[in-house]
């Protein structure tokens, strides 16, 4: 028996992921309709990797930001399904994920955007309590879509209802952590600037997210942007590996929450009073 690809457009970005995107683009191929990758001028063997599937549709854009990007290519690439999935370069699906969504769509459920689940392997491990992040819109109906950035971050915004798949969606990045570091000094940057230019912020757009996001904004605005900088990290460490079970995830959990929870933080502080001093 013949099974008719999903009626959905994947979009891709890169920016030099060889080791990763092959897996992402395998885990899609024959499955959906169409697969769209917006690469940032990769200096890697990306293109060429990319290249070797006639069913890929390849695109240039420089990256400005994830939402600037995601938006680009809603606005640019010759996008022929009512329905896009967003799937991230260091991401893959396998056929569980594939068979939900297809049941999603061939019934009579309504949805706006579905929400996914992110399986995190870090250092060959699956870290289920130390990675906390919650479920994410990734799969929307196209039209009014638009995304919006602040720092690092960036949200969805589009109205109506969502519903959530069980099956998640595997994270697996397979470059080497110097670039997983790199990638957050720049985000660091990112962040930073946000918080100096935090007041000068229209935060308008909040009333158009789902009620989760507002939280989460409200708890950035109102709680952690007044904690004293180069403590928070410290209190967001505990959170992450004590109060959130990440000690649990063994060895990989620790990595990751020293590195992402301190580590991190703790940089996007340095670089805030930076700034600062500067201005003086």
């Amino acid at each position: 028996m013949t099974t008719h690809k999903l009626p959905v457009s994947v979009l891709i970005m890169t920016h030099d992921e060889q080791e990763n995107i092959r897996y992402a683009l395998e885990s899609v191929l024959n499955k959906f309709d169409q697969i769209i990758v917006a690469d940032d001028y990769s200096t890697d063997r990306t293109v060429a990797i990319c290249r070797e599937y006639a069913d890929v549709e390849l695109y240039y854009n420089k990256f400005p930001s994830w939402a600037d990007q995601r938006n680009w290519m809603l606005n640019n690439c010759a996008i022929r399904n009512d329905i896009v999935f967003f799937l991230d370069a260091d991401e893959y699906v396998d056929t569980e994920f594939v068979a939900e969504l297809r049941h999603i769509l061939d019934s009579s459920l309504q949805f706006d955007a579905i929400y996914v689940h992110i399986r995190y392997i870090f250092f060959g491990s699956y870290l289920k309590r130390a990675y906390g992040h919650p479920k994410i819109r990734r799969i929307f109906k196209r039209a009014g879509l638009v995304f919006v950035g602040e720092g690092a971050r960036e949200y969805a915004r589009k109205d109506g209802v969502a519903c959530v798949m069980k099956c998640p969606c595997i994270h697996h990045d397979r470059k080497p952590i110097a670039t997983w570091i790199e990638k957050h000094v720049s985000n660091a940057e990112r962040e930073a600037i946000a918080y100096i230019k935090r007041e000068c912020v229209d935060y308008s757009y909040i009333s158009t997210l789902p009620w989760l996001l507002r939280t989460k904004i409200w708890i950035r605005r109102t709680i952690w942007n007044r904690l004293p900088l180069l403590v928070r990290p410290c209190l967001y460490f505990v959170y992450r590996y004590i109060v959130q079970l990440g000690i649990l995830d063994g060895r990989a959990g620790f990595i990751y929450c020293f590195l992402h929870a301190l580590w991190y933080q703790s940089l996007i502080d340095i670089k805030i009073l930076e700034k600062k001093w500067q201005q003086t």
